[in-house]
């Protein structure tokens, strides 16, 4: 599975050894991908996975939650994990008949969990581009989220193996 994450670990490398790496603010990227709706989706799966799969092996999973890792910040962390909460919510309207003042208030509290990303997008692109951008986050975040518990599982399993293959040359 490709996870495309080698920059990240050699720049965790080079920190490690205290090497720096300088931005020079003055230089223009440009990606030059083309990206259509699934092709968008199936390239977060794969970097949230690697992502996930080398903060574990780094052993800075946890720590991610409060201050990031790499260029992912805490706060898209939170909204991932509670993207996932608004599900039951939504299921407990239908099926259940909680009130639905609970479940409106759990999108108030992801809007608000994600706010600088989306006041981010309404100065870039206008209210209306960041109002249509809210579900495809939403599904974003959702598939960021599989990615990674499955980068993260992926992250403790080579542990394990690891493990194993160590207590077996030490026998």
């Amino acid at each position: 599975m490709p996870d495309g994450n080698d920059d990240i670990e050699l720049g965790k490398r080079f920190a490690k050894l205290g090497y720096y790496i300088f931005l020079d603010t003055k230089v223009e990227v440009f990606h030059l991908k083309k990206y259509n709706f699934m092709s968008l989706f199936k390239n977060e799966f794969y970097r949230s996975f690697g992502f996930a799969k080398l903060a574990t092996a780094l052993r800075e999973t946890t720590a991610s939650f409060g201050k990031g890792f790499v260029n992912v910040y805490p706060s898209f962390i939170v909204g991932t994990i509670f993207s996932f909460i608004l599900i039951p919510l939504l299921l407990s309207i239908l099926f259940i008949k909680i009130p639905l003042w609970i479940f409106i208030l759990g999108i108030l509290v992801y809007l608000v969990i994600n706010i600088r990303f989306l006041n981010f997008f309404e100065q870039v692109r206008g209210f209306f581009a960041m109002i249509v951008v809210v579900p495809i986050l939403y599904l974003d975040q959702l598939t960021c989220l599989v990615g990674g518990c499955l980068g993260i599982l992926n992250g403790i399993w080579r542990r394990i193996k690891e493990r194993i293959k160590k207590s077996h040359k030490d026998h």
